[in-house]
């Protein structure tokens, strides 16, 4: 059974989510995030790296799918880009070396139009999209997790060849 694993990356907090990709598994069966903690930029990337690769071990996936990272002058600053630039680069080499693939991922916004997830700025986004998760029945408790769960769930819908969701009226039509 090919199993999924997402992420969000994020300087601080990063969010996953995995499982088992067929029409029958409508939700990743484990998600959450893991904090990289304080120290320098080698302290957190060396934390990252260790959580991928317990991570790789511990699912096996056979995908492992992101969003399209924020172009650095889009970043919050300098450092922020670096982070999510560099663990983007850890996973790819990770998964190179475990011949895991990695297909295109599109953008944060994509994801959440392709879902109908509200859109709005900042802290308000972040609160719509934990919501929003929510809506679906997974026990999200940041937004780090539940964009990883987004991602995993508009991977689900790309893999399994369903159209984006049109609106209101289907919004929550996931099977």
């Amino acid at each position: 059974m090919d199993i999924v694993l997402a992420y969000d990356l994020a300087p601080n907090n990063v969010g996953y989510a995995a499982g088992p990709m067929s029409r029958e598994d409508r939700w990743p069966v484990d998600f959450g995030y893991r904090t990289m903690g304080i120290g320098s930029i080698g302290t957190k990337m060396r934390r990252f790296a260790n959580m991928l690769y317990a991570d790789l071990e511990r699912w096996k996936p056979t995908k492992l799918v992101l969003e399209s990272p924020l172009p650095p002058q889009a970043q919050t600053d300098t450092w922020t880009a670096i982070k999510i630039y560099g663990q983007y680069c850890y996973v790819h080499e990770a998964c190179d070396r475990r011949n895991i693939g990695i297909p295109s991922g599109a953008s944060a916004s994509t994801i959440r139009s392709d879902l109908a997830c509200p859109i709005a700025q900042g802290d308000k986004q972040k609160k719509l999209v934990v919501g929003f998760v929510r809506a679906f029945g997974l026990d999200v408790t940041n937004h780090n997790t539940a964009d990883a769960c987004m991602v995993w769930i508009w991977y689900r819908m790309q893999l399994l060849g369903m159209p984006p969701v049109a609106g209101p009226l289907f919004r929550r039509e996931m099977s």
